[in-house]
């Protein structure tokens, strides 16, 4: 009887499986590298503003340096600037989120006051230190998805420096948010991830809740909404997956859902100090309803697609010499160049061939799938009214409150950043993989095509593109060309073994930094410097700022009719010049009472120095000498509600020197003087920013009008006691005065602050009791 043998397992395995080449990883880099890399990237994209020889232009120059300066110089002086009285007539200016005052490094600022300034230099390095910080932030990400450092680095250059970043540079609270976003996902992922809720988990859902509410303090409500939703969309996706794999079974749920909700309640808490302030200006604004049309505005093309291959296939926007710009994209048939920035995402060749390749490797994982279907969501709903996922969301709370829908694409370029990294890693892990090979080949093909279609210029009629710059756009599908040739040969001698991972991917870092550099870094280099923009002579000065508390007035130097502007419209900001008017997102609802007259107008609002163009001259300023003044005393007035006040005004029926108009009974019975022209004796003894003081001595009561806007968050007293304020005359602020000598004091005093900061100081004490509890449980 012959006995059979059986070769062991171990051994049949080795017999039957095919020849594997051999994987050698790429280095784990010591900290200090990626840090190196991140800030020579940095330095080498921003080195004409770091160098001084150019600077960021637009709504940097026109709202974010005046605006910081007179925050900087405030918060440097230990003054909290709630009110701002040099635009519009007066207007909060904490409230406003967009100043994003408590933002950390907006408060760095204040180091930088120079000769009575904010020095340009030093609002643009905060801006430019961020790119570095999102750098960090997605390799940190990256690396905690196990991405190799290289792969992580790569990632990190390709979101950084992708155009969706450096085309809203000029709109710094955009960045800030985004630069922090990868370290908040990073923190939220390592908080729900693992199906075990351990201690390790609640501190990393404090951290993501403190970074959260950190970033949201920098005042960017729009991406706010979008960062929340992809969070939420986030969290709710590992829930069902947890569900269906049986990883949350029992009490784990509620432990999950507990340690999911800690880093939105502790950044809703940290983010209190601005959002009360902000919501009671939110509702004294002009915030019209937007109509789906005007929401739409800014809805991405399908036609942008080709932005993906070949950025400048629509033109640019050059900042550093605009009359070289070519953008021609039209928008509802009409062409805005804000445009190009609002719907700009280009995030290199590099990212989007190995992005690909990345999503084909890692679409059946959890993260994979998740990253993918916000990829989608990204992209939808960025077509805006062009594409289906807009018109739903439209309908849910908020959604509808904000234009250019293609702000979501940053969930594309986030995502395709992170796939490029795994799509690296794939490249070497699966070496002399013949899929690969084919996969990549796929990918190229179709890249070459739509390349290949704006070189030859065969699309570009389709496009209508301008005759003068076909060849111009011809040539940006060539180099599109030779970049896509570079990257996909890069690609495959990597995982041939005939380049270590360490060089190809070094290769493909250097590509996809030359390639969003030339795409991108003239965008902001503008030869204009904002400071000089804002510099009047010494007449100017000594005419138009106010000698404050002996006299105070305004300046109107806008017309519209011809279009001149004989001041930055944001002047007063910089140079404490008390101006009718002003550039903000921003405006309240009742700056302007319905006058039919502009000298009765300019009257009220206590005009002193008006631009004007005389017929037949050019414009130039003019004294106005019938102004109300500051402050006036009244003894007559006439109730109404507020529904019918502006009716009643139009009727043009009242002296409003001698006749005030309110919306609710004063707390006293006025009295007719029995002289004619009867005049008290009214003088202001102090004025700042956040308030002041009247010395007002009359023999009769009455009311007393100010020239300065209502708003509810400023109170007043008389002689140290609490006084009702009044709504005067549809826009302005008043007080019934009892006969007598008496001290008036008018103080910006915020509860919605009040409020709001006890919330955040709370929030960070419970946060860092709740860390100390975590860490003693570990």
């Amino acid at each position: 009887m012959t006995k059979k043998t059986t070769a062991p397992a171990s051994k049949l395995s080795r017999q039957k499986s095919k020849p594997v080449a051999k994987v050698s990883p790429p280095m784990d880099f010591p900290v200090w590298m990626p840090i190196i890399i991140f800030a020579l990237a940095t330095f080498i994209f921003f080195w004409q503003q770091l160098s001084g020889g150019s600077f960021f232009w637009e709504d940097f120059a026109e709202f974010v340096y005046p605006t910081q300066n007179f925050a900087a110089k405030a918060f440097a002086n230990g003054i909290l600037p709630f009110w701002n009285p040099y635009t519009f007539v007066g207007m909060p200016f904490i409230a406003d989120l967009q100043v994003g005052f408590f933002y950390p490094f907006n408060r760095l600022l204040s180091l930088f006051i120079s000769d009575g300034q904010l020095s340009v230099w030093a609002a643009q390095f905060i801006i430019i230190l961020h790119f570095f910080i999102a750098q960090l932030n997605l390799y940190l990400l990256a690396r905690h998805l196990r991405i190799s450092s290289i792969g992580s680095i790569l990632a990190a250059i390709s979101y950084s420096f992708s155009l969706i970043l450096v085309c809203h540079a000029i709109h710094p609270m955009i960045i800030y948010h985004l630069a922090w976003f990868p370290v908040v996902f990073m923190f939220i992922h390592k908080a729900i991830a693992g199906g075990e809720i351990k201690a390790g988990n609640y501190k990393s859902a404090i951290y993501a809740g403190l970074i959260l509410g950190m970033s949201l303090l920098s005042g960017h409500p729009q991406t706010t909404l979008y960062e929340f939703f992809f969070l939420g969309v986030f969290v709710l996706w590992f829930l069902i997956a947890g569900l269906r794999k049986g990883e949350l079974g029992g009490g784990k749920i509620l432990r999950f859902i507990a340690v999911a909700a800690i880093p939105f309640i502790i950044a809703v808490g940290i983010f209190s100090i601005q959002l009360l302030p902000s919501q009671e200006l939110a509702g004294q604004s002009q915030r019209e309803e937007l109509s789906f049309e005007k929401a739409a505005e800014g809805s991405m093309q399908f036609k942008q697609v080709f932005s993906a291959v070949v950025p400048k296939v629509f033109g640019f926007v050059d900042g550093e010499n605009l009359s070289r710009s070519t953008y021609y994209l039209k928008f509802g048939r009409q062409f805005q160049s804000h445009f190009y920035w609002e719907t700009s995402y280009y995030f290199g060749i590099v990212a989007l061939l190995i992005g690909i390749f990345g999503i084909l490797l890692k679409i059946r994982t959890r993260m994979g799938a998740f990253l993918f279907a916000m990829t989608m969501a990204g992209f939808f709903f960025s077509l805006g009214s062009n594409g289906f996922l807009f018109p739903l969301l439209f309908e849910l709370p908020l959604f509808g409150s904000f234009r250019n829908p293609a702000k979501m694409m940053f969930f594309l370029v986030l995502a395709f950043s992170l796939f490029a990294g795994f799509g690296f890693d794939g490249l070497w892990q699966k070496l002399k993989d013949k899929t690969v090979l084919i996969k990549l080949l796929i990918i190229t093909a179709i890249a070459l095509l739509m390349a290949f279609l704006v070189a030859s210029g065969t699309i570009l009629d389709s496009f209508e593109t301008p005759a003068r710059i076909v060849d111009e756009t011809a040539s940006y599908g060539s180099t599109a060309v030779l970049f896509i040739i570079a990257v996909i040969l890069t690609a495959a001698l990597i995982n041939r073994g005939m380049f270590k991972p360490l060089l190809g991917g070094s290769i493909l870092i250097a590509l996809a930094f030359i390639d969003l550099n030339m795409a991108g870094s003239s965008f902001n280099s503008s030869p204009n410097d904002p400071a000089k923009q804002y510099q009047i002579s010494k007449e100017i000065e000594n005419a138009f700022i106010a000698k404050v508390p002996g006299e105070n007035f305004r300046v109107l130097s806008r017309i519209y009719n011809p279009p001149y502007m004989a001041l930055s419209r944001n002047q007063g900001l910089f140079t404490n010049i008390f101006l009718v008017g002003g550039y903000n997102p921003l405006i309240l609802k009742r700056i302007r009472p319905p006058l039919e007259s502009f000298d009765d107008l300019h009257n009220i609002w206590n005009v002193k120095y008006e631009i004007r163009a005389e017929q037949g001259r050019q414009p130039q300023f003019y004294e106005r000498t019938t102004r109300y003044g500051h402050a006036w005393m009244v003894y007559d007035a006439v109730v109404t509600d507020e529904n019918r006040v502006e009716d009643l005004i139009k009727q043009n029926k009242h002296d409003l020197t001698a006749t005030v108009i309110l919306e609710e009974q004063p707390d006293l019975v006025l009295q007719k003087p029995a002289e004619v022209n009867y005049s008290p004796e009214i003088k202001c003894t102090d004025y700042s920013i956040n308030s002041f003081e009247y010395e007002v001595s009359t023999k009769y009561n009455g009311v007393l009008c100010f020239s300065e806007i209502w708003y509810p968050a400023w109170q007043v007293y008389i002689d140290g006691r609490p006084a009702k304020l009044l709504r005067a005359d549809y826009s302005f602020r008043a007080v019934a005065v009892p006969s007598g000598s008496h001290k008036i004091e008018m103080k910006y005093e915020s509860r919605k602050f009040n409020t709001g900061m006890y919330v955040t100081l709370f929030t960070l004490a419970l946060s860092i009791a709740g860390w100390f509890i975590a860490k003693k449980m570990e």
